[in-house]
C-alpha cells in the first residue's frame, strides 16, 4: 500500500450537520460551566451584608413594609432562597404585618418568575382610607367579605409574569381601628399558574384551607376549589373537594356565573 493510500485510509469524513452539532455541544458545555461559576460565586456573595441589605430593600418595596431577613442563599435548581423574612413590628398582634419561614424566587421559562412562599403569616389591617396594610397584599383585603372569584381579581395584577405557590400559611384580616379579627384562614395553600387553553390565555388557580372563619362568623373546614380565570372570565370551576359547605358560606365558595362564564361553556 502506498503512502498516499495510508493517509487516505486514516482520513475522517464529517458532514456539516455533524459539525454544527459538535459546535452546539461545545456551546452548551460553555454555558453550563459559566452558570456553575456564577452559582458558586453567588453562594459566597449573597450572604454578605451588602447583598442582604439589597434583598431586604427589594422585599420591603414589594411588600410595602420594612422587612428584615435571617439569611439568603442560592439553592437548587438555581433559585434565591430567603429565610426568616419578617416585617418591622410584626410582634404587635393588632397591626398589619407579614412573615415567612422561607421564600424561593427563581426565573422560569420565558422570563416568568417562580415564587414559592412557605409557612407564612399575613395580617391584613384595614385603614381609614379603605386600603389594606401591608400594601403589597392589599388586593387580597376584600376577599373574605366577597366571593372566591375575588381571588382571581387579586391575582390578576401579577399572574402574567409570576407562577405562585403558597403552602401551609395563615391569613388574618383585622380591623386597623381596634385590632379585632374580621376573618381568618389557617392551613392555606394557593397555586396560580398559566395553562394552555385553545384560543384563550387563562390561569389555573387552586385554593385549599384547613379552617376558615368568614366575616359573618361562619366556619368552614377542609375545603378546596380549582378553577380557571382570565381577564374576561373570573371563575370557571374545574374541581372541588372537601366537606359540605354550610349554607351561610355558599355565596363565597359557590359563586354563581359571572361575566364571561356563559360564553366559556
Amino acid at each position: 500500500m502506498s503512502k498516499d493510500d495510508g493517509e487516505q485510509g486514516n482520513m475522517g469524513i464529517s458532514s456539516p450537520e455533524g459539525g454544527r452539532l459538535r459546535a452546539f455541544g461545545r456551546f452548551l458545555l460553555t454555558v453550563v460551566i459559566m452558570l456553575a461559576i456564577v452559582m458558586i460565586a453567588l453562594c459566597f456573595i449573597v450572604p454578605r451584608h451588602g447583598a442582604m441589605s439589597f434583598i431586604e430593600g427589594r422585599l420591603s418595596n414589594r411588600i410595602g413594609m420594612n422587612m428584615s431577613i435571617d439569611a439568603a442563599r442560592i439553592g437548587l435548581p438555581y433559585v434565591l432562597v430567603i429565610e426568616g423574612a419578617v416585617s418591622e413590628g410584626f410582634e404587635l398582634e393588632d397591626k398589619g404585618g407579614f412573615k415567612a419561614d422561607e421564600i424561593r424566587l427563581g426565573l422560569g421559562w420565558k422570563t416568568r418568575w417562580k415564587v414559592t412562599i412557605d409557612r407564612a403569616v399575613l395580617r391584613l389591617a384595614d385603614t381609614e382610607d379603605d386600603t389594606w396594610v401591608p400594601t403589597g397584599f392589599s388586593r387580597f383585603g376584600p376577599v373574605p367579605m366577597e366571593r372566591i372569584d375575588e381571588v382571581s381579581r387579586a391575582t390578576e395584577g401579577f399572574r402574567r409574569n409570576v407562577t405562585l405557590r403558597v403552602t401551609d400559611s395563615t391569613v388574618r384580616w383585622i380591623s386597623g381601628m381596634d385590632g379585632t379579627t374580621l376573618a381568618a384562614a389557617y392551613g392555606v395553600a394557593l397555586d396560580v399558574a398559566p395553562v394552555r387553553v385553545p384560543g384563550r390565555k387563562m390561569h389555573y388557580h387552586r385554593l385549599s384551607v384547613y379552617s376558615v372563619t368568614h366575616a359573618d362568623g361562619t366556619k368552614v373546614s377542609d375545603v378546596e376549589r380549582e378553577w380557571l380565570a382570565s381577564e374576561a372570565i373570573e371563575y370557571v370551576e374545574v374541581h372541588r373537594s372537601g366537606r359540605e359547605v354550610p349554607a351561610a358560606a355558599r355565596d363565597f365558595w359557590d359563586p354563581p356565573l359571572r361575566r364571561g362564564e356563559e360564553d366559556f361553556e
